[in-house]
């Protein structure tokens, strides 16, 4: 599946995730796989700077949603909560360029449908009242 825009910008932050965690990205630091007791650096950033890579025990390239994933405890297989991790943890105010009120669409949320106009509602009323009636003009819940 692709990456949405935001998406796209987070993965492309790993460097400042790293120097946020201590971590220069620019030289080699130990795997931060909790499960990799790694006493020696072993990982290191790709060149492109979207994946660290475990040189060592685990061989596996993790991207900033895995790493904040298992720094924070979250399965690694829930994507969306990875994702709101890093966003909390490297912009607790929102993401820069990305409005905070707009869910994945790039909908506003808490957005509300058009205004329904005083006729629809005369008809969606008189569609409700009548809907529960037979032919015969009683109720469904009258006959019986």
């Amino acid at each position: 599946m692709a990456d949405d825009a935001k998406t796209k910008f987070l993965r492309a932050q790993l460097p400042a995730y790293l120097k946020k965690r201590g971590i220069d990205p620019d030289k080699w630091f130990s795997c931060l796989n909790p499960e990799h007791q790694d006493h020696h650096p072993s990982m290191h950033m790709d060149e492109g700077g979207l994946f660290a890579r475990c040189f060592s025990k685990c061989g596996r390239n993790y991207s900033i949603f895995e790493m904040e994933a298992m720094r924070q405890g979250i399965s690694i297989l829930d994507f969306p909560a990875a994702k709101k991790a890093v966003e909390d943890y490297l912009y607790p105010s929102g993401v820069p360029g990305f409005e905070k009120s707009q869910d994945h669409r790039g909908k506003k949320t808490g957005e509300k449908h058009p205004k329904i106009q005083p006729k629809s509602i005369v008809y969606i009323r008189k569609y409700i009242d009548n809907r529960g009636q037979n032919r015969g003009g009683e109720s469904a819940s009258q006959t019986g």
